[in-house]
């Protein structure tokens, strides 16, 4: 931690020169892009432009041997950190996380395409095809099922749409490889884009790592440019970040 002009940036560039000469895996959530651009010439780069070369599939499994309902309450467990922190401290209703636990079941479940994510535009469609179907046995249900809808549809549009509403897409799993990996977020406009992106790296990062069980090597360092955007100080608010550093802790 330190003001601006007390030698994070160099010490960042520093250790992760260091770390990918010697074949480690180094991953850096660049929110203003400054690293992209003073890395990017390292034999051992790889700078990812979120909307451009790098797409993650919001709602596809984070583990490959995930049930269905294990499926919905992680897709849940995103989703409302992402409201949690980019809605200043607002939070699922339980109405909208039955809406939400129905509708991502359904999805989950569909016939004949096993193993194939759904997309955010499939979940709000299935959102208000709910709402249709429901409304008239369901108290609150239209405000609900609206400010889902208020809350998601901006992760269909634009190039937060290009990145996020994806069947498929670069799973941050393959950042485990040596070299150091750079995930340019200036290229995204708005900061509860940039929030959701380093909050699912980061989130199935420490799942892969835990995948490979117990090592005497140097598991990958990831670095978070600004991490006060994704483990904020609120409270009774634990954070991605703070659950990683618990589980850690053992």
């Amino acid at each position: 931690m330190g003001k601006s002009g007390t030698g994070k940036s160099h010490d960042i560039a520093l250790i992760s020169k260091q770390l990918g000469e010697k074949h480690y895996s180094v991953v850096i959530l660049d929110w203003t892009g400054e690293h992209s651009e003073s890395l990017a010439g390292l034999p051992y780069a790889h700078v990812l432009r979120p909307g451009k070369d790098f797409r993650l599939s919001l709602l596809s499994r984070e583990e490959a041997d995930m049930d269905n309902d294990e499926a919905v309450l992680a897709a849940i467990d995103t989703l409302s950190h992402y409201v949690r922190v980019s809605f200043e401290e607002d939070r699922f209703t339980p109405s909208q996380r039955n809406i939400l636990k129905d509708v991502l079941r359904a999805l989950y479940a569909r016939a004949g395409q096993p193993g194939q994510a759904p997309t955010v535009s499939e979940l709000l469609s299935k959102v208000q095809e709910y709402e249709g179907a429901q409304k008239r046995t369901y108290q609150g249900l239209l405000e609900s099922s609206a400010s889902l809808v208020a809350r998601l549809s901006p992760l269909t549009v634009g190039r937060t749409g290009a990145v996020f509403d994806a069947q498929e897409g670069v799973e941050p799993a393959d950042m485990l490889k040596p070299g150091v990996w750079i995930v340019d977020l200036s290229v995204l406009r708005y900061d509860q884009a940039k929030n959701l992106l380093s909050q699912l790296i980061v989130k199935r990062l420490f799942h892969g790592v835990r995948s490979l069980g117990i090592t005497d090597q140097l598991r990958p360092l990831v670095i978070v440019d600004g991490a006060h955007n994704i483990a904020p100080d609120m409270p009774r608010y634990v954070s991605i970040p703070d659950k990683i550093a618990m589980e850690n802790r053992k």
